[in-house]
């Protein structure tokens, strides 16, 4: 039995101790247990009940956890709630003042509160909202007050312990002491805390293989100058997502493991047409008429609740490169025998890629001027950029490529703040989020926002000259006075549907200006994705 007591207590010690502490508290505490024990004990520890990309939602949420303290303590649940805030805070407050006592002497089970809320989580029906509630009022009348803290910080999603992946990692690696290769290796595979924390214990790390509908994580792409020969892949606005196909099992996944099949319902068909089983690097794209959506549109796509059969978008996977294949790991190849494998399995490139599964198109070129030449007739027909493969490069997952580059298009547009709001971290407390607009006529049009490319000590300089500016407040931000304009570099921009810029870095601030220094919106019109 591991008793959920501890784990409570340990996450009240790691959310007092410095980082590095963190580490040994977590590393000692998991060298104690039985490797079977593990995997609930880490997915606790993180507030993770499953991995990302299990399609379960616990539906329990804030509300629901107040009614039931409501119904089980004496206190006044909705003016603690009012006055601590914190899910957390409010439940350890409410439960030093139960109305009644739970039968059972035993303190409780980690392992049985970890099934139940799983079991929670499958509930369906008319009755399921009534039965999660009472899976959830059984479990707080059995609690502790610190315990009730950190399930009340479980269904909320939120620990607010400073326990992230990092750490967790580092605490695998010191308490079961793994080279740290394999153990990068490992969890590049399957980015599950909890089977990687077992799998360390028995020492059987190198037993995680690639395999089909346990999403990798995908290998990382930045900018640089290609070695050449090389491969030029074309790249369009999208998601990147990976695509798995296991007997008449699909499974895609974005690149932050999250399970979109579902919402994707559409493509499975198109998926399941080829024969092999097997694992794609793919990009997403969704086509309105005769536009790409930006990536913003994608994910508010899958993200949906409903969609009219009228919507008249249509999502389509293009193939960049293949992983796996008939039971073979092909990462261990080169890019160029992947592609020919990948080519086997889906066909040579579609035109134009917009609907069902394609191979992305790809021209090998000896020197830059023509691979330059390829790009400048790319960008005119939509793509982003480019993706340029070496030719006996390998697929490292979860690690960025060191002989693979991003080849993206950059222009600059000068365009004056009109809204403003308060940033994120260090910049919480300044103005640091742009609304920005062109010029089309004597009007400004609000196009996109802005946040990145100012030192701290310029984004404070900005703030203040903006505060003397605004105007009023509206549901969109702080409407300023169109004095500043900023000189924006962004790749490509989206369309304006989107109200947003691809890649917005502020290079330049003019605090005097004018809108007849703005440039026109028509200037939009060269960077836009919208071309057919």
């Amino acid at each position: 039995m591991l008793a959920y007591s501890r784990l409570a207590q340990l996450l009240e010690e790691i959310g007092r101790a410095p980082r590095g502490e963190k580490v040994d508290l977590v590393s000692s505490f998991l060298a104690g247990l039985e490797p079977e024990q593990l995997p609930v004990a880490v997915r606790l520890l993180m507030g993770e009940l499953w991995p990302p990309w299990e399609e379960k939602v616990l539906g329990l949420g804030p509300e629901s956890l107040m009614k039931e303290l409501q119904e089980i303590s004496r206190e006044d649940v909705p003016q603690l709630r009012e006055g601590l805030g914190e899910s957390g805070a409010v439940a350890m407050k409410s439960l030093l003042q139960k109305r009644q006592q739970t039968l059972s002497m035993q303190p409780l089970d980690a392992l049985s509160l970890y099934r139940q809320l799983r079991k929670a989580a499958t509930f369906s029906g008319q009755d399921s909202e009534h039965r999660r509630d009472a899976v959830l009022r059984g479990l707080l009348l059995d609690c502790t007050p610190l315990e009730g803290k950190y399930l009340a910080r479980t269904i909320e999603g939120n620990m607010r312990s400073g326990l992230g992946t990092w750490v967790m990692r580092a605490s695998i690696a010191q308490a079961f002491g793994p080279p740290q290769e394999e153990l990068t290796k490992a969890y590049n595979l399957c980015p599950d805390l909890g089977t990687l924390a077992e799998t360390a214990a028995r020492r059987e790390l190198c037993a995680i293989k690639i395999r089909p509908l346990v999403p990798l994580r995908l290998m990382r792409f930045g900018p640089g100058e290609p070695a050449y020969p090389a491969a030029f892949l074309l790249l369009y606005p999208g998601l990147r997502v990976q695509v798995h196909k296991y007997g008449d099992r699909v499974g895609i996944y974005t690149s932050r493991l999250r399970n979109a099949t579902s919402s994707l319902a559409g493509l499975v068909p198109e998926v399941l047409r080829i024969e092999h089983d097997f694992i794609m690097d793919a990009n997403l794209l969704i086509r309105l008429e005769n536009r790409i959506l930006g990536q913003a549109e994608v994910v508010r796509y899958i993200n949906r609740r409903h969609l009219s059969r009228r919507s008249g978008k249509f999502p389509a996977l293009v193939a960049y490169d293949l992983l796996y294949l008939d039971g073979q790991d092909l990462t261990a190849k080169t890019y160029q025998e992947r592609r020919e494998r990948l080519l086997s399995v889906v066909g040579k490139p579609v035109r134009p890629h917009f609907q069902g599964l394609t191979a992305s198109d790809e021209m090998v070129f000896p020197s830059p001027a023509k691979a330059d030449s390829y790009g400048s007739s790319a960008e005119h027909q939509g793509a982003t950029g480019l993706l340029a493969r070496a030719l006996s490069g390998f697929y490292l997952a979860g690690e960025r490529s060191r002989v693979d580059f991003l080849v993206q298009w950059q222009r600059t547009l000068r365009m004056a703040v009109v809204r403003a709001e308060p940033g994120s971290g260090r910049r919480r407390n300044l103005l640091a989020r742009y609304g920005l607009a062109l010029r089309d006529g004597d009007d400004l049009v609000l196009v996109g926002w802005a946040s990145s490319g100012l030192a701290l000590k310029e984004a404070h300089q900005l703030s203040d000259h903006l505060h003397n500016l605004i105007q009023r407040e509206t549901a969109e931000g702080l409407q300023v006075r169109p004095q500043v304009v900023l000189t924006v570099k962004v790749g490509r921009s989206g369309p304006l549907e989107d109200d947003r810029l691809h890649r917005a870095r502020i290079v330049g601030v003019q605090y005097q200006a004018s809108p007849a220094q703005v440039d026109e919106l028509s200037r939009l019109d060269e960077l836009c994705l919208t071309r057919s």
